[in-house]
């Protein structure tokens, strides 16, 4: 699958609502998938989702042989601009009955006002660590005040997947009033260490 980054795909969309992200903080989330291609005589497959930490979402019906899915987890960047270190999905496997995604899956970061990507396609690899399975992490970026999503593209096979996401942040990043009152109050110091160093130079005893 070779979609660019903010593109959509033809499958169903799920969104789900992670919050706010703050400053040295994280989000997370989790959602149980299920794709039950369809049977003879019947004409839909299945997309059976749940998430685990927001609203549960309903079955939602695809058409046949569409296993693709498209997956968004909204989250809002308040108060100034911070740096996200990683926004990440993970696809554990454990067992026979868990699946990984398919279709060459991958996720990006995209800023829903204006439409707009924040950080390339980065594909799934198989990993083994912390879990075992597939996982995919953006790359680290400054995020201004506003909202985002995180989007997850792919492809299911028949059968189950578990998928884990989640956005961290690392500190905020200064706005250019606080660098400047920064400098402003480094240049006091500055200029009071050197007052101070030639009150005590003025008040040696000369030889």
């Amino acid at each position: 699958m070779a979609l660019a980054a903010g593109e959509a795909s033809a499958a169903t969309l799920l969104t789900d609502n992670m919050g706010t992200l703050l400053a040295n903080q994280s989000l997370s989330d989790s959602i149980v998938l299920q794709w039950a291609p369809p049977t003879p005589g019947h004409s839909n497959g299945k997309l059976i989702s749940s998430f685990g930490v927001q609203t549960p979402h309903t079955s939602a019906g695809l058409a046949a042989g569409a296993n693709a899915i498209d997956l968004t987890f909204d989250f809002q960047v308040v108060g100034q601009a911070l740096t996200l270190v990683q926004a990440d999905a993970i696809n554990p496997v454990s067992g026979t009955a868990k699946l990984a995604l398919g279709g060459s899956p991958y996720i990006f970061i995209e800023d829903i006002t204006t439409s707009t990507a924040v950080t390339g396609n980065e594909s799934f690899l198989s990993i083994t660590f912390p879990l075992k399975g597939y996982g995919a992490a953006t790359d680290q970026i400054t995020l201004q005040p506003g909202l985002y999503s995180e989007t997850i593209i792919g492809t299911l096979a028949k059968g189950t997947t578990d998928l884990n996401v989640g956005a961290f942040a690392g500190p905020a990043v200064p706005e250019p009033a606080t660098w400047s009152m920064m400098l402003f109050g480094l240049a006091l110091i500055g200029g009071g260490l050197r007052l101070a160093r030639r009150s005590d130079e003025a008040a040696l005893p000369t030889a």
